[in-house]
């Protein structure tokens, strides 16, 4: 079963979110220079609370075996890439 993943949102901290400016910049196939779809822009806000959430999830699970911690919303079988 695959998971749906949000359009246009960054994955920080266990949740979709969305942009802090909410930009977007096109994906292009190189063969063709076609647009293909978009992504997120990430800006250096983002890119803070991104660091932060794993600077946490480092620090929740300092020395433990992170393939044993607790599995949540993150950490689902169906949130994990494919």
């Amino acid at each position: 079963m695959a998971t749906a993943i949000p359009q246009r949102q960054l994955f920080v901290a266990g949740e979709w979110r969305a942009p802090a400016l909410g930009r977007r910049l096109p994906v292009v196939n190189p063969a063709t220079e076609s647009p293909i779809g978009e992504i997120p822009a990430g800006t250096a806000e983002d890119v803070d609370a991104a660091v932060a959430a794993a600077r946490e999830a480092l620090k929740r699970n300092r020395g433990r075996d992170w393939a044993r911690a607790p599995s949540g919303p993150s950490t689902s079988a169906q949130s994990r890439p494919r």
